[in-house]
């Protein structure tokens, strides 16, 4: 499923940025729009991206549809209110790609996208489909490495695990990747502006 605010297609660099943990504080199948907070320094980092001519994207996993846990209203109701709260502040997403389903689901859209969901690259091809994307130029920021490992075999080098209460787990799914794949590299950061453009 695909969201997006901006007509027109151009082959450049792309700010790809997983949703819960990232752009606003993990709660876990949210489906209360008063409950969204956005990251500190997420708009200061969507600003820099769109002032250097880059797409912003959101590819974000969203297991609760398929599993039941919450609708598409709810879901579109949590993404307005981060659209809300970014336009309150001149910012906005240029496209927002949700995987709706999980592992061994009858979802029907699993099944019409069966490469979807992360860590496969499914929604780093549709955003390369809708907007041209330029891989070799464009950044990945998450939270796991199951955002970081597709964005890697999708082309793109700058990869950026943000700090959170599980990191350690994922960074040693990190390496464990990097043994079999040595030129995967990525950055640990606790702060947006540690991010190199």
């Amino acid at each position: 499923m695909s969201e997006k605010s901006l007509a027109g297609f151009g082959e450049q660099a792309c700010l790809f940025l997983d949703r819960d943990g990232v752009i606003v504080h993990d709660v876990p199948y949210n489906t209360d729009p008063q409950k969204v907070e956005l990251k500190p320094g997420i708009v200061e980092l969507l600003q820099k991206a769109h002032k250097m001519g880059m797409w912003v994207t959101i590819v974000s996993n969203q297991s609760g549809l398929g599993r039941g846990y919450f609708s598409w209203n709810d879901y579109r109701q949590v993404h307005q209110r981060i659209c809300q709260l970014l336009a309150a502040q001149g910012e906005w997403v240029d496209l927002a790609l949700c995987a709706p389903f999980y592992e061994g689901t009858e979802f029907k859209q699993a099944q019409a996208r069966p490469h979807y969901r992360k860590p496969d690259v499914g929604m780093f091809k549709h955003a390369e489909e809708e907007l041209g994307v330029a891989f070799s130029k464009s950044i990945m920021v998450g939270d796991s490495a199951t955002d970081l490992i597709p964005a890697f075999q999708s082309g793109i080098r700058k990869l950026y695990l943000v700090a959170s209460d599980k990191q350690a787990e994922e960074v040693k799914k990190l390496e464990s990747h990097q043994k079999a794949h040595p030129q995967f590299k990525y950055q640990l950061i606790s702060d947006f502006s540690e991010i190199v453009f």
